[in-house]
């Protein structure tokens, strides 16, 4: 069984004959049967089709297999929680502190939805991207697409970073955590990645790092939309402290998020608190007890990297 528009692609399922087509047009198929006639010759069949764009629910479907079979390609981390090392140095004649950490960088987690809300799903897939030699991994966005032919090829990539800032997987001389979710607004999906850090280099800082995007498919342009980031860091207690919290309530304010910007950097709530329905994908949390930090030694810390797929 085959089509003369390359375009179209025929299969059988269930005892039925499917054809798919992204474009509209016109296709000849020919069926060939298994059984022969009184001559033994295979019968042969010719049909013409008008191919509609459509996509019906089965092809959807179709679809969504396909992605999630080219996800299952790879070796994700986190199906559970697990506890990674990581090892300090705190140097004999300089007042310097060298780290590294026992991690793989790859994969982290996969969702298949539909982000750009044109009846298909797309895979997105949330990558630790290598950053620096100090054991940071950042955070990277890749959306996938499947055509007609059953094809998965990626479409549009994005590095999570703010105006200042890069948002971390992982990291050494830190204690909080970084998630990534996705959640609803004006009945499209956002993507979120936000970072909630307390004690940066052990010198009292308090910071929080938010970065939003969505996913865009236009003719021609597949791409991940910068809807807006808010990043805020100071010193607890110092005199700027509040008008860095104004600001950062404004950069909040202009993402529609109503958050508590006293809670959020003392740690005790996150934006991802203060949004309806959100849907984490993935959270890593890392801290480090400064007392295990002895000169002239490594000293080993700990730090969780979870998926919550």
């Amino acid at each position: 069984m085959k089509a003369n528009n390359k375009k179209i692609q025929v299969r059988t399922s269930e005892n039925k004959i499917v054809i798919l087509g992204r474009e509209a047009g016109k296709s000849k198929i020919i069926v060939t049967t298994k059984g022969k006639d009184k001559k033994g010759k295979k019968i042969k069949k010719t049909i013409s089709v008008n191919v509609n764009p459509d996509y019906t629910e089965t092809e959807n479907n179709d679809r969504d297999l396909a992605l999630e079979e080219f996800a299952k390609k790879y070796q994700y981390l986190c199906k559970t929680p697990a506890m990674y090392d990581g090892y300090l140095l705190y140097s004999d004649t300089e007042n310097i502190v060298q780290g590294e950490f026992r991690f793989e960088v790859q994969p982290l987690t996969y969702d298949i939805d539909d982000y750009d809300s044109d009846g298909q799903s797309e895979l997105l897939i949330v990558n630790k991207d290598p950053y620096t030699d100090w054991g940071e991994a950042a955070m990277r966005f890749q959306m996938y697409e499947v055509d007609s032919m059953g094809q998965v090829s990626l479409s549009a990539e994005q590095l999570c970073t703010t105006k200042y800032g890069d948002i971390y997987g992982t990291e050494i001389l830190r204690k909080g955590n970084t998630r990534v979710f996705k959640y609803k607004k004006d009945n499209e999906w956002m993507i979120a990645a936000e970072q909630n850090i307390q004690g940066t280099f052990f010198d009292g800082h308090a910071r929080d790092l938010l970065m939003v995007v969505k996913y865009q498919d236009k003719p021609e342009v597949k791409q991940f939309e910068i809807i807006g980031s808010a990043e805020g860091e100071w010193y607890q207690g110092t005199p700027d402290e509040q008008a860095i919290k104004s600001t950062m309530k404004r950069k909040y304010t202009d993402l529609d998020l109503n958050v508590d910007v006293d809670r959020i950097f003392d740690g005790k709530k996150h934006v991802y608190d203060y949004i309806a329905n959100p849907i984490s994908l993935a959270k890593t949390e890392y801290s480090f007890d400064r007392d295990l930090l002895k000169q002239g030694k490594w000293s080993k810390f700990s730090y969780i990297i979870c998926s919550e797929k």
